[in-house]
């Protein structure tokens, strides 16, 4: 085994080797804890000796998965493979993505939906013939072929559902969208 480090961490804290040795060998370093370097903020990898910011990312070239690394090299699955300093950088992108609630929100918002996007633009509302006009027309083409407006089942019939309605429509009820549509201007 190659000199060890002059710090290791053991569940997130930093100590230095005298404290915490001796250790059991395990691959090219020691179990149950990484060699640190705090100075560079690096870890040492178990299988092949080399310093890593982000050991979690490293160990897939070894053809393992995390949690068989931690496992193999005696550490809790817990244990963090990415340095302080990495750690506090990936927390500066995702603040400046916007709060961690606000994505969740968003992300819960879109299944909800079914949609990927937040908010559907007006060309993909057009190719689906779901923006408001092109709703408004389909129902006034509907009254005036059948001389009253349609009950649900025929609106699905049509290629609309009543709750794509009322969300183009900012929660206006049917009766009130049939007025619009019966008064709307568009020639057939």
């Amino acid at each position: 085994m190659e000199e060890h480090a002059e710090h290791i961490l053991i569940h997130g804290h930093v100590f230095k080797w005298e404290e915490k040795a001796p250790f059991v060998p395990c691959g090219v370093s020691i179990q149950g804890a990484i060699e640190y370097r705090p100075k560079t903020d690096e870890m040492r990898c178990h299988e092949c000796g080399e310093w890593f910011s982000n050991l979690g990312s490293h160990v897939r070239v070894h053809d393992v998965s995390v949690a068989t690394y931690k496992l193999t090299h005696g550490l809790v699955v817990r244990t963090n493979l990415t340095s302080q300093a990495t750690r506090i950088k990936y927390r500066a992108n995702i603040e400046r993505q916007g709060s961690r609630e606000r994505r969740i929100n968003n992300l819960k918002a879109c299944v909800k939906t079914g949609n990927r996007q937040k908010r559907v633009d007006f060309e993909t509302r057009n190719a689906r013939n779901k923006c408001n006009a092109q709703m408004l027309f389909t129902i006034k083409r509907f009254i005036l072929a059948n001389g009253r407006n349609p009950v649900i089942r025929e609106l699905k019939d049509i290629g609309l559902h009543s709750t794509d309605l009322s969300k183009a429509f900012n929660g206006a009820k049917l009766d009130d969208i049939y007025v619009m549509a019966s008064g709307s201007g568009e020639e057939l």
